[in-house]
C-alpha cells in the first residue's frame, strides 16, 4: 500500500510538472508566433482585451495619442479631460479647458443668468470637438447664433454612454441645465459592455441593478503592474471569444440590453432635475459611407427604437448628413469631422430647437 501511494504521488507531481512545462511552452509560443499588430489586424475593436493589448504596447513604446494628453486618471470615471488646458493640437487648432475640466476657456456659475437657457452637451470625442479648434466645436457654433442660451460642451473623448451617464450624474446636474443633448455615436454603445477601452474605465453591473464594478478605477501605473503577469495565452483566448461572441450576435444582444438600462437611467436623471432631453444620432464612417439598405447598425436602429417607444425629442442626423454631402457639401469621413461637419450639426440643432419651442425665437 505504502509503494503504490508512493507512486501515485509521483506520478501526481510529474503529471503536475508536465502541465506546468506545457502552460510555459504556450505562453513562449503566443508571445514569439502571436503579435499584438496581428490580433489587432485581424480582430481589432472587438475585445476589451485587444484594447488592453493595444494600450500596453503604446506604453512600451513610449507613444502617447492626442487624447492621452488632454485627459488625467479619475478614480470614478477613468478619465477626464485635464482643467485649465490650452493647447496647440491638430494642425495648429487651439484647445482649451476651464477650471472644471470642462472645453472652453469660460468658466460657469452653477446656475444660468435670468432669461438664459442652459444647454448641456454631453458625449464623447465628437461632442468634445476632437480635431477641431475652439471656435470650431458644433457646441460653440450653435452658442453664436443662439443668443439667448449658455451651451456647455461636456464632451469627453473614449467615453461610452455608461461613462456619459455617470460623468452627467457627478458634475453635469450640478450646472442645472435646461436642456441636456445627448451626442449619440454609435461606437458608445460597445464601450459601455468593456472594463477597458482607451484605459481602465468603469463598467455597470446589468444584472446587479447598474451597479458600478471596477471602482476605483485603476490607473496606469496599477494597469502596468497588472498586465506585466498576464498571460498573452489567455489574453488571444479571451479575444478570439470576443469574436466568437461578436459573429454569434451575443455581444450585440447584450450590448442592446444594457444600453436600454442606461438609457433608461439617464432618461431618469434628466428628468429628476427638471430639464428636457434631446437625443441627436451623430453619423461618421459607415454612416455616411453607405445607404440605409447595405448599413443600418444595431445601435442606429436601438436609436430610433428607444426614440418611437419613448416619444422623445430626437434627430437623427445621417440622411441630413448625407443629402448634403450628395450635394456636394465637403464632410470629412472616416475620422472625426472637421469644422464643416460641425457647422452642420449646429445648423440642424438650431433648427430643431426652434421648431420644438426649446429656444426663444428673436
Amino acid at each position: 500500500m505504502t509503494k503504490i501511494s508512493i507512486r501515485g504521488s509521483a506520478f501526481g507531481v510529474t503529471y503536475l510538472l508536465f502541465l506546468l512545462f506545457l502552460i510555459v511552452v504556450i505562453e513562449i509560443a503566443t508571445r514569439s508566433l502571436i503579435s499584438v499588430d496581428w490580433l489587432s489586424q485581424n480582430f481589432f475593436g472587438r475585445s476589451e482585451t485587444m484594447w488592453s493589448l493595444l494600450w500596453e504596447q503604446s506604453a512600451k513604446e513610449q507613444r502617447i495619442d492626442g487624447e492621452a494628453s488632454l485627459n488625467q486618471h479619475d478614480n470614478y470615471l477613468g478619465w477626464r479631460l485635464k482643467p485649465n488646458l490650452d493647447l496647440t493640437l491638430w494642425d495648429n487648432k487651439r484647445f482649451q479647458t476651464n477650471a472644471d475640466s470642462i472645453r472652453g476657456s469660460r468658466d460657469y456659475s452653477t446656475e444660468a443668468a435670468p432669461g438664459i437657457t442652459r444647454i448641456a452637451m454631453i458625449g464623447d470625442s465628437f461632442t468634445m470637438g476632437e480635431e477641431v479648434g475652439e471656435t470650431e466645436t458644433f457646441s460653440y457654433q450653435l452658442q453664436q447664433v443662439l443668443p439667448q442660451t449658455e451651451v456647455i460642451n461636456f464632451g469627453v473623448g473614449g467615453y461610452g454612454i455608461d461613462q456619459i451617464l455617470l460623468h452627467m450624474e457627478q458634475h453635469v446636474v450640478r450646472y442645472k441645465p435646461d436642456v441636456v443633448v445627448l451626442g449619440f455615436v454609435r461606437d458608445d454603445m460597445r464601450r459601455s459592455m468593456w472594463s477597458f477601452r482607451h484605459h481602465s474605465k468603469p463598467i455597470l453591473d446589468m444584472d446587479n441593478n447598474l451597479a458600478i464594478k471596477n471602482l476605483p478605477v485603476p490607473d496606469s501605473g496599477t494597469v502596468s503592474s497588472q498586465q506585466r503577469y498576464r498571460s498573452r495565452a489567455w489574453d488571444i483566448l479571451n479575444v478570439i471569444w470576443g469574436e466568437i461572441r461578436w459573429r454569434q450576435g451575443w455581444f450585440e444582444t447584450d450590448m442592446v440590453e444594457l444600453g436600454e438600462a442606461i438609457m433608461n437611467r439617464m432618461l431618469a436623471s434628466i428628468e429628476a432635475i427638471g430639464a428636457e432631453a434631446v437625443l441627436v444620432y451623430l453619423p461618421h464612417s459607415e454612416d455616411l459611407d453607405m445607404t440605409y439598405e447595405r448599413f443600418h447598425s444595431a445601435e442606429e436602429q436601438f436609436f430610433e427604437r428607444v426614440c418611437a417607444d419613448k416619444q422623445l425629442r430626437c434627430l437623427n442626423l445621417r440622411g441630413k448628413f448625407q443629402l448634403e454631402t450628395s450635394l456636394g457639401y465637403p464632410v470629412k469621413v472616416g475620422g472625426h469631422w472637421l469644422y464643416n461637419g460641425h457647422a452642420l450639426v449646429a445648423k440642424y440643432i438650431k433648427s430643431y430647437f426652434e421648431t420644438e419651442g426649446l429656444v426663444t425665437v428673436e
